[in-house]
């Protein structure tokens, strides 16, 4: 079987504002879905939720971005009907409970990290994705799969104004082979995609900064 990790994060990597409550943590979820399975149950029942409710289409399809969603902005107008609202929370529960996924999260509390190294060494959103990818490529060697991954494009962050970042390769094993780690072949690429839900984990605290879900 062939698996698609998709991946987007919570919170920046600046790391000057790490002193700030708003701005102290970063994580980065990674959502695993079996490839065939995304394309005969989770993509046709989600966009079909969306025709209804919001009348996307396949030519101008619509992202279901949760500030957006909150804040009832276009395209999103419907559900300022609290009827209309209440229904459609409730369908997506009840697919977001119905789907079948794995869930892998890591957080980086950023000025525990600050205080405690004196010389930083990698961007945190970096570490937190070759963190994300690790468990990803070793899950894939666990259940003899490969996989690929496809994470939120990322916009600017704090006062430097990075740009969205993009690369190409995939995140794979071979099947029956050992996993790798992420200078084994696994990175990333960056496309819009709908965001999902994660389920509960077990929490394992790796390192002083780091937790991992």
């Amino acid at each position: 079987m062939k698996y698609r990790m998709y991946v987007d994060e919570v919170g920046n990597s600046d790391l000057k504002a790490s002193s700030e409550p708003n701005h102290r943590y970063l994580s980065l979820t990674g959502v695993i879905l079996e490839l065939g399975y995304v394309d005969a149950k989770v993509f046709p029942a989600l966009e079909d939720l969306k025709r209804r409710y919001f009348g996307s289409h396949p030519d101008d399809p619509i992202v279901l971005h949760r500030k957006e969603l909150l804040n009832r902005k276009p395209p999103f107008m419907a559900l300022r009907d609290p009827e209309v609202a209440l229904r459609f929370d409730r369908e997506l529960l009840l697919l977001l409970g119905d789907l079948e996924y794995r869930v892998i999260t890591v957080v980086i509390d950023k000025r525990e990290q600050v205080e405690r190294y004196q010389t930083w060494r990698y961007d945190p959103y970096h570490y937190c994705l070759k963190v994300l990818l690790e468990r990803y490529v070793l899950w894939l060697g666990r259940n003899r799969a490969q996989g690929d991954v496809m994470a939120e494009s990322r916009g600017g962050w704090g006062s430097s104004g990075r740009e969205s970042q993009r690369c190409s390769k995939p995140a794979s094993t071979t099947e029956g082979g050992e996993a790798g780690s992420m200078a084994g072949g696994a990175s990333s690429c960056h496309e819009k995609r709908p965001r999902r839900a994660a389920k509960a984990s077990t929490f394992h605290l790796q390192s002083p900064g780091l937790l991992i879900i």
